[in-house]
Parts: C-alpha cells; structure tokens; sequence
C-alpha cells in the first residue's frame, strides 16, 4: 500500500500521540536516504524511521536497528548538531498532502530555543527530507534538487521552502456525503475507484479501491454504469471513512497471503478486498508498516545476495540441459548398433551368397522364425568377409561411444538434479547464514571462485525449520544441502521416518521417532512438508518417498544432498498453502536429539 495521504493522516495522529513532548536522544543516517531518530518520550525509547527512498519513501516507527557508517554523512551531522536534545512538539501532516511535519523546539547555538521542522514528502522519486528554520528557510535537505533537476520548484539550503505544486483535487476531509454523492453523479466511463482517486487530493488508487470495495460488489465497474442506490451507497460510505479518519478511528491490518513468504501489504482502511483470514489486525500503524517493509527488505536483500549465485547456476544447468539433449539423441540413434552386429553375423554365415563388386546382398534371417529375407549394404570394392568385419567394426565403435554417452549423461543427470536443487535452495533461502553456505558449497564444488567479501563475517550455521505435528511428533525440514545432509546422515536415528519428493529437487524431511514408530497423523504432515519444500510446490498428486532413515545411505563421493535408498512406500499429495500455514512451528529451530 503506498503511504498515500489517507494512510498518512491516521500515521501522523498515532505518531503525535506516542512523540509529542518527547526528547531527541540520538540521529542516525544507516542508509544515504533514510534517517533515524531515536526519542524518549512517555518514559519509552523510541526509534523513528523517515525514508526518502524512491521505491519505498515512509514515515514510522520501526524496531528495526541497522549498522550505521564509520562516518556520519554531512546531512547527519547538521541534524545532531540542531536536533539533538530537541523536544517534539508536534507530528502533522500538512493539509491533505503526502508530507509530515515533525516540529522540533531545540536551542541554537546561543542557547536560544528555536523552532525546526522536519519536513517528510513522501511522493515517490520526488521524496525528500528537508530541514527548515522558524522563518521557513531550508538549513539542509538529504537531496539536493538544483534548477537542473527540476525547473518547478528546488530544494536548497538557504532558500525559503516551499509546496510542491498544488494538484487540482478535492479535498476529502472538507466534504459530507452530499458533496461525493455530486461527485459520483458525473457519467465517468472510468472505473471507480479510479475515479475517486483522480479526483479527491491524497487518494492513491490502492485506497480507492479498497473505499470502493467497501460499498460496491465490484470496485472496478465503471461508474457510468453504477445505479443510483449504488452511487448513493459508495457516498454514504465514503463520508463515514474519511468522518472515522478524522476523529482518529484506525484499525491497521497486516495483509498476508498463506501462501507468500512475506506480507502482501498494509492498509489504514478496512478490509474489503481481501479473504478475511489474510487481515491481521496490528496495534498499531507503524507495527504494520516496520513489519511489511522489513519482510519486504529481507526479501529484497535475498534476491540481491542469491543473484550472482543463481545466475551461475542457471548458466551451468542450460549447457546441461543442451548437453544432455545431444546425448538423448545419440541415444535415439543407438539403434543402429544392433544392425551392424546382425549385418556382421549374417555375412560371415552366407558369404557364399555374396560376392565382391556386388552393392548389396539378400539373405535369410535366421534369428526370426520365418527366416525373412534382410537387405545388406556392401561396399563393392570389398568381399564379403570384408564387409563382414567392417560391420564388426562399426558395431564396435558404435558400442564404445555408447558406452560413453551412457557414462556422460548419468554424470550429465546427476549434475542437473544437483543443480536444480541448489536452484530451488536459493529461491527458498531465508537467512544470510543459508546464503551463506549455499555460496561455500558452490565454492567447494568449483562453481564459484574461492574469497569472502571484504567485512564479510562468518556466520554461525544455520538451522532446519522444525515443526510439531498435531500429535506432538518432531518434524525437522532441511532447507539447504548442508541443512539435508546434517538432518540424515548426523542426526536422524535408524527408526526415525525419512521422506523426500520421488525423482523432484527438494528437502529432506526427517519425524523422530518414538518408540521406534510414527504415528499416520505426523507422517501425513510430514509427506504435506515434503511436497511443499520441492519444486513441484503448486502442482497436483506430488509424489513423496518415505522410508526408515536406516534405509538411506550416501554414496562415496556423493554431492551434497545426494542419497539412495530403499524399501521405500510412495504418497501422493496436494498441498494447499492454508496447510502448511497451520501447521505449528517450534519456537526453537534447532533439532532436538532424542
């Protein structure tokens, strides 16, 4: 949900609420166009976080603290020097536009108190945050914008601040539910929850639908085609939202797809797109907003750390797979093979039916048991028991390649499915640790170059999901070879089940046993897990194998993650998301020996 005007008038009350009177105790700069403020207030240390990120501009309170440079950027440094020991005297937002002002009262250096504002525009590559004196002139802004960056308006220290250009729109909070039932009445071919946001000032189209899906079974119907009690039911409705977003009524919500690893969004409006149980209701905005963005940073922050990685592993797997193709073709035409033995045979049994200058021969079969006729090509230059043994020496060769092709593509085989699983491992990574060790393992298997990154840590390892199933029975969940390999070959016991998609990339799941058995209700979870950690999650009937763990055995000079195994039974499954999202996680990750 972008941080629109709608959301940001319900932030700015909760904000105030928590910081007025509050004292500015540190100013940090983590990132080149995101600051924080750290601030007592009300006897609790809170840490304000105020982004002028492009793709991600917000305002809230976050509990996330990141490493800050060894030396301060000079935006930070004038901020500590007039903010520091400054008391908040208020947190507004301005009209109905997408910028907040933190109003600061902090002493010069006289001693004098004076009046700053922090001013947070939140609009998109446009954002920025700009510090102003009591008389509104800019001492310093984190970005710079000089006439030759923008020919409207620019931001520049000494320079008075002023708006962004006004938007031709109406305001929202000034109308009751005549005035939007005017405005409903156009005959807009538009959508409406289009329309709405072309037309009220500080509506994104996100908010306008979800307002519009409050009072209309389909929020993108055009509005020309509404009916009258429709219209007049959107009015009423949308007068009731912005009358509770006055008087400071907010439930903030969460937006989490089941079947997503991070939250799907945030909203200040009730819920009216989304299935019910995807809504979860927060205690706050900001709590919404610092969970949303911090999922979506790790995501983010995963992506870029597993690209070079997967990029590698792509390369590698599309020269496999043009490499296996060629040797599937040499396989197709293998056929050949028993011909030239068959001609070799038949020749050196009926020489006496052929004879040099002849460019074929007909002989009898005596292989099939109407011993029908076969057709022999012959070199004319060469008799027949030459003939013969060129055939004999066709075959031979024919033989020997196919040996090798056979040898090459089961090698060929084995690296793809090492490779596609490794794939699948750096999609699902959900830690720096297990991007760590997927980069060693690469490194040790010679995809990659040996050499840590300058200040690059060495992490401590990382750990397996571990779930409880229905019945209390530990069901462990390898994320990564190194992760599969410590859960079957050091951890799991001879009783304990082992489960694993039939001939699909995908985790090693052990259930520990009790009393040397598991029970059907956790083996049944665990054949759910099984499938859904693979790379056929979101297809139908996955086949999973499952045997005892003393039926598992690596080979010598395996890769990691390979085993064989037998005696294994096989089940099929469609796991649902819903599932597996109901399915209890430990609070502790490690597993547990019994």
């Amino acid at each position: 949900m972008p941080l629109d005007a709608f959301t940001l008038r319900a932030l700015s009350r909760e904000l105030h609420q928590r910081l007025a009177g509050g004292r500015i105790d540190k100013v940090l700069q983590p990132e080149k166009d995101e600051v924080h403020l750290v601030i007592r207030s009300q006897g609790v240390n809170y840490r304000l976080l105020l982004s002028s990120s492009a793709a991600s501009p917000r305002v809230h309170l976050t509990e996330d603290v990141k490493p800050n440079p060894l030396s301060a950027p000079m935006f930070c440094m004038l901020l500590r020097k007039k903010l520091l020991g400054g008391q908040i005297l208020s947190v507004a937002q301005l009209g109905m536009e997408r910028i907040l002002c933190i109003s600061i009262r902090a002493a010069n250096e006289l001693g004098v108190d004076t009046q700053l504002t922090l001013h947070c525009e939140i609009m998109g590559r446009h954002s920025n945050i700009i510090l102003t004196d009591e008389n509104q002139r800019i001492l310093e802004c984190i970005k710079h914008v000089g006439e030759d960056r923008s020919r409207v308006r620019e931001v520049l220290p000494g320079l008075v601040y002023q708006l962004p250009p006004p938007v031709d729109r109406m305001d929202p909070l000034a109308m009751d539910e005549e005035d939007f039932a005017r405005l409903l009445s156009a005959g807009d071919p538009r959508p409406a929850a289009q329309y709405l946001a072309g037309h009220l000032a500080g509506l994104s189209l996100p908010t306008a639908r979800l307002l519009a899906a409050g009072a209309l079974s389909d929020p993108d119907a055009p509005l020309l085609r509404l009916e009258e009690a429709e219209k007049a039911c959107l009015a009423r409705y949308l007068a009731a939202q912005y009358r509770r977003l006055t008087e400071g009524v907010c439930q903030p919500l969460l937006i989490c797809d089941p079947g997503q690893d991070a939250p799907l969004d945030f909203t200040a409006a009730p819920n009216t797109l989304y299935p019910p149980d995807w809504a979860h209701p927060m205690p706050s905005l900001s709590a919404a907003m610092d969970a949303f963005y911090r999922e979506r940073d790790r995501a983010e922050r995963m992506r870029e750390r597993t690209h070079r990685m997967q990029q590698v592993v792509t390369t590698v797997l599309e020269r496999d797979y043009r490499k296996l193709d060629k040797q599937l073709r040499t396989l197709d035409g293998a056929e050949r093979l028993q011909e030239y033995r068959l001609y070799g045979e038949l020749l050196t049994a009926y020489q006496h039916l052929a004879q040099k200058g002849q460019h074929s021969v007909e002989v009898p079969n005596y292989y099939e048991e109407d011993q029908r006729p076969v057709s022999i090509p012959l070199d004319p230059t060469k008799g027949p028991l030459e003939n013969a043994n060129a055939y004999y020496k066709k075959y031979r060769k024919a033989k020997t390649a196919l040996d090798l092709v056979k040898a090459q593509m089961a090698e060929n085989q084995e690296e793809i499915a090492y490779l596609e699983s490794v794939s699948l491992q750096l999609r699902q990574c959900a830690s720096e640790s297990e991007v760590q060790e997927i980069h060693q393992e690469l490194v040790q298997q010679g995809y990659l170059k040996a050499g840590r990154q300058k200040g690059e840590k060495r992490l401590p390892p990382s750990r397996p999901l571990h779930y409880i199933s229905e019945d209390g029975y530990d069901i462990y969940v390898g994320r990564n070879n190194q992760q599969n390999d410590q859960l079957t070959l050091r951890f799991a016991r001879g009783d304990d089940m082992w489960l694993h998609t039939q001939k699909i990339p995908g985790s090693h799941v052990i259930v520990k046993a009790r009393e040397g058995s598991v029970s059907s209700t956790a083996l049944a979870q665990a054949v759910l897990l099984a499938a859904w950690y693979s790379k056929a999650q979101g297809s139908s009937s996955i086949p999973v194998d499952y045997t005892r763990k003393k039926y598992v055995k690596k080979p010598s000079g395996a890769k990691p993650g390979f085993v064989i195994y037998t005696t294994q039974q096989t089940a099929y499954v469609t796991p649902e998301a819903s599932q597996i999202h109901s399915m209890r996680l430990a609070e502790d990750a490690e597993p547990r020996r019994s």
